[in-house]
């Protein structure tokens, strides 16, 4: 509880005064909007030709109390605190009596902005999406920040900028125009290498001492059927035995589309070769099977031209040979060929579809090779024709170091089982014990035999090391 005491003085008012008072306009006033309650505003000059006492009050401008008048002194000062995001402008009318006459002015009061608030994004996340065929240039999305502090009359009291790239990848593919806010597509997109890009922008006032505010933009890159089919080897050799039965499995084809969705979905076909109608494929699957018994008769060798092709709307074809040998009927199990271990070095910068290293068995009959363990994500992939391992999907050093893969031997004869050498730093296979089962006692073990193929991936150099 506080107490104050109060002086009252009344004063005599003249029941006549010949003349008015003059008052003086007053020049405007500027506040901070930052000053404290008290603060002096403005002074009120007013004279009177009868000497009679004047008396100030404001009577217009002022409905939220903001100002305060010193009655017998023409002072006015602050009340309260001013907000010049609520009101930067305001237009006081004051007057001055004697008790008779009475005389009005204008003070037009000015409150100065304060950079008090700090610019705020419209939203925590924007998200764009764009085709990977769209131009340099296009726009993705457009940023809105606003800043409290903003002049009504002002054209833009914010700038942006493009403040980090989560990966890589992701950087100098973007910019953002400062002034409007918009996120731009600076470099060719593709979405093989990158399908989306997590990015970090930021919104600044133009203050002396700056304050700023930070949002996250996601672009996700939509497919375009930039990519064709490719088989994994030029050529494919298969064998078979007279008298194979009609829906024996001959050969398997298999080509690659980096694409996505149905631009990389592949169908196959045979497309020239198939005289009489004697092979099969498998649409989804690329197996080539004989649709009825070979006989002796039939031709030494047959040439089919296979093709692949995509579901995209304007669709992408590849085609690859397929030489198919009819050879005598025999019983002997396939072998796998070699056994001198080796080792190659991969880095992890390599392009899908690069030939790491290849499995290689003989046999009399048809031969299939396939990958049946290990195979984490499905990084690589495996020719079922020739046994060449192939990258099917992007390396990275840092997510994974190593890999077990599991090849049966061709033709279900065999087994070899792929596991990881003991190399320094990287990506490594190891061929372990191959079993050959025969297929009138497959509990029987007739060829043991062990193999070494290491793969050793190699990190991404960093910037600045030769």
């Amino acid at each position: 509880m506080a107490t104050t005491r109060v002086l009252v003085r009344v004063m005599d008012v003249p029941e006549e005064s010949p003349n008015p008072p003059v008052l003086q306009p007053p020049p405007p006033a500027h506040v901070m909007e930052t000053d404290a309650p008290g603060h002096l505003v403005s002074f009120i000059n007013a004279r009177d030709p009868d000497n009679d006492t004047l008396w100030y009050y404001i009577t217009e401008g002022d409905e939220s109390g903001r100002f305060s008048m010193g009655v017998d002194s023409g002072l006015v000062s602050l009340a309260r605190r001013l907000d010049h995001e609520e009101q930067h402008h305001y237009a006081l009318t004051v007057t001055a009596t004697d008790g008779v006459h009475t005389a009005a002015t204008k003070l037009v009061v000015e409150v100065m902005d304060a950079n008090d608030h700090r610019p705020v994004f419209s939203a925590r996340t924007y998200e764009g999406a764009v085709s990977e065929d769209v131009a340099p240039g296009s726009t993705v999305v457009t940023l809105q920040c606003r800043d409290r502090d903003q002049s009504p009359t002002a054209s833009s009291a914010v700038y942006f900028t493009l403040h980090h790239a989560q990966a890589l990848a992701s950087q100098g593919l973007f910019t953002v125009d400062s002034f409007t806010g918009d996120l731009i597509v600076a470099e060719p997109l593709d979405r093989e290498v990158s399908s989306v890009h997590e990015l970090t922008v930021s919104c600044r006032d133009r203050g002396r001492q700056e304050n700023a505010d930070l949002a996250r933009v996601s672009v996700t890159v939509e497919d375009d059927n930039d990519h064709e089919p490719v088989f994994l080897e030029p050529m494919i050799i298969a064998k078979v035995s007279v008298g194979a039965a009609a829906g024996t499995a001959v050969v398997r084809v298999m080509a690659l589309d980096h694409d996505k969705g149905d631009n990389g979905r592949i169908s196959y076909s045979i497309f020239e070769g198939n005289a009489g109608g004697i092979f099969n494929i498998d649409t989804a699957l690329g197996v080539i099977s004989l649709t009825r018994t070979l006989a002796d008769a039939q031709p030494p060798e047959y040439l089919l031209l296979v093709r692949a092709t995509d579901h995209a709307a304007q669709a992408r074809a590849a085609s690859v040979p397929v030489r198919v040998m009819v050879t005598a009927s025999q019983s002997s199990p396939p072998s796998w060929q070699g056994n001198k271990p080796h080792v190659e070095e991969v880095g992890e910068w390599v392009g899908l579809g690069t030939a790491l290293a290849r499995v290689t068995a003989s046999s009399p009959s048809a031969l299939h090779y396939s990958l049946t363990g290990g195979n984490e994500h499905s990084a690589f992939v495996i020719s079922p024709a020739s046994g060449v391992v192939s990258v099917a999907t992007p390396l990275d050093y840092e997510t994974t170091s190593w890999y077990n893969l599991v090849t049966p031997c061709p033709a279900w004869y065999a087994r070899k089982t792929l596991n990881k050498c003991s190399l320094q730093g990287g990506y490594s296979f190891q061929g372990e014990k191959s079993q050959v089962l025969s297929d009138l006692d497959p509990d029987r073990v007739v060829w043991p035999r062990e193999m070494c193929i290491g793969l050793d991936v190699k990190p991404l150099p960093k910037k600045g090391n030769s």
